[in-house]
């Protein structure tokens, strides 16, 4: 069949677009095969590592503000009380053995738990230049009897015209003499409570002043181990109206409170009883309540010593640093174990009576090796002239 005239120019003009068509070269083959390809999977991986990072980020964020948070809470002691009982400091356990953890033989004044209490001083603790030779401990014991605990004051020296008037302190000891007297009765007496007065004549005699911190830490924490089921209350000095005095009560204070606080800190069973008009308490002794002999307290000043002393027990109490004294055949009830000791001598001769009663006369030193010692030290008594 022949070609028509219009089937020609269709194929010519098919064949001429074929023949203007550009070949494709090696180069544009190997730059279609190295182009990457964004599908759908390189999508969602882009988008999931974002999150991830978005999702780091915040985490980081909630970490650092929650740091934050509890160094500003350290910081102004909020959690103090709350992690100082479960969360003693490193060593704590070693050196307290009556850390929180440990407390083996829980007791309460409203359980009737009995105070076997060791009163530890000098003249003040004693209770000297007070009119019944008590000083505070009539008051302290008549206010925790009131509450229904058993009391016994316990202590090598008996002074006082009250039943229960025994106490472990001795007119002109400093610190460290104190606690020489404490290791001869503490591991037998075994007390649950104790009550320190001491460091006034370190400021009088101007002698163991640097150390009188020192001391008195390392007194509380034998009192502690040796006497395991105890805690102790240290109060600080009484104000001096001596001339010049002062200032070095003060300085015997400073040291103790910061004892105290290093105690508290390691979790140690320490409280501290102030007893200075400078701090915080309403009861603390003023001057106008001091004798004219500038540094013991009036009959009314004992008793507030004695009030504030009956406060920390009942703090303690709170806390639950109260447990049962070790029963070692020291009664309870220091009165009527006076009584019966009272009944029991009146069946003495006399001789027994005062042989008896010149054994409880403790002292440090005779007269005469007092003196032998101060001369040795040249001590010179704050704001009262040196005497030949």
């Amino acid at each position: 069949m022949a070609a028509t005239p219009q089937s020609v120019e269709s194929t010519t003009a098919t064949t001429s677009v074929r023949a203007v068509q550009k070949p494709v070269t090696t180069t544009e083959v190997d730059e279609k095969k190295t182009k990457p390809k964004r599908d759908c999977r390189t999508m969602w991986s882009a988008r999931v590592a974002f999150l991830r990072t978005k999702r780091a980020i915040a985490g980081i964020t909630v970490f650092v503000v929650i740091a934050i948070i509890l160094i500003s809470l350290g910081g102004t002691h909020v959690l103090d009380g709350h992690w100082r009982s479960k969360i003693p400091e490193e060593g704590s356990q070693k050196t307290s053995p009556q850390s929180n953890g440990r407390r083996q033989f829980p007791g309460s004044i409203k359980n009737g738990t009995a105070l076997r209490i060791m009163a530890l001083g000098a003249s003040t603790a004693k209770g000297e230049n007070s009119p019944d030779d008590n000083g505070f401990r009539r008051q302290l014991r008549d206010e925790l009897t009131a509450l229904g605990a058993p009391v016994n004051m316990v202590g090598s020296v008996k002074f006082g015209n009250m039943l229960d008037n025994e106490c472990e302190a001795q007119g002109g000891a400093r610190i460290s003499e104190v606690f020489n007297r404490a290791k001869r009765v503490v591991p037998e007496m075994q007390p649950n409570v104790f009550l320190i007065n001491a460091g006034v004549n370190n400021a009088l005699q101007l002698f163991e002043m640097d150390t009188a911190g020192r001391d008195m830490e390392n007194m509380v924490n034998y009192l502690l181990d040796a006497s395991p089921r105890s805690f102790v209350v240290i109060s600080t000095l009484l104000t001096n109206t001596l001339e010049s005095c002062e200032q070095y009560m003060l300085q015997v204070n400073e040291q103790l409170w910061d004892v105290f606080a290093k105690l508290e800190r390691e979790g140690k069973w320490v409280l501290m009883a102030d007893m200075h008009h400078s701090g915080n308490d309403p009861d603390a002794i003023t001057p106008d309540e001091i004798t004219p002999d500038g540094t013991h307290p009036t009959a009314e000043a004992y008793n507030k010593m004695g009030h504030i002393f009956a406060k920390a027990v009942q703090r303690a109490d709170k806390l639950g640093y109260i447990q049962v004294p070790v029963p070692n055949g020291i009664p309870d009830d220091g009165n009527a174990a006076a009584l019966a000791e009272q009944e029991q001598n009146q069946d003495q001769p006399l001789v027994k009576r005062i042989a008896a009663a010149s054994e409880n006369a403790v002292r440090f030193l005779s007269a005469e090796e007092g003196r032998t010692r101060f001369m040795l030290h040249k001590r010179k008594w704050c704001g009262v002239p040196d005497k030949k």
